[in-house]
């Protein structure tokens, strides 16, 4: 059952992946908290995709389970190529 539901949500994902993909005017709003983790990998992911990542920095916050990975995230991030941004960049 684990693995029919695994399948099921990657297809479900590169689905969505390649509407967006074909739709380069559509905008997508991620929201997190954890910066070190599901923003990172959610962004991470959307890089490897081939979608334009902007993370709004002042709306996240780190776990930091270890002093620093919330900084560490973010380096990563931008070495990466997304767009860290202040939520006065973003438009409404």
């Amino acid at each position: 059952m684990k693995t029919r539901l695994t399948y099921l949500i990657l297809c479900i994902l590169t689905l969505f992946i390649g509407l967006l993909l074909t739709a380069p005017a559509l905008a997508t709003v991620k929201l997190a908290l954890a910066t070190d983790y599901c923003v990172k990998a959610t962004a991470l992911d959307g890089l490897r995709a081939g979608l334009k990542v902007t993370v709004v920095e002042d709306a996240i916050r780190g776990v930091d389970v270890q002093p620093g990975d919330a900084e560490k995230a973010l380096a990563e991030l931008q070495k990466a190529e997304a767009s860290l941004v202040q939520h006065t960049a973003v438009s409404p």
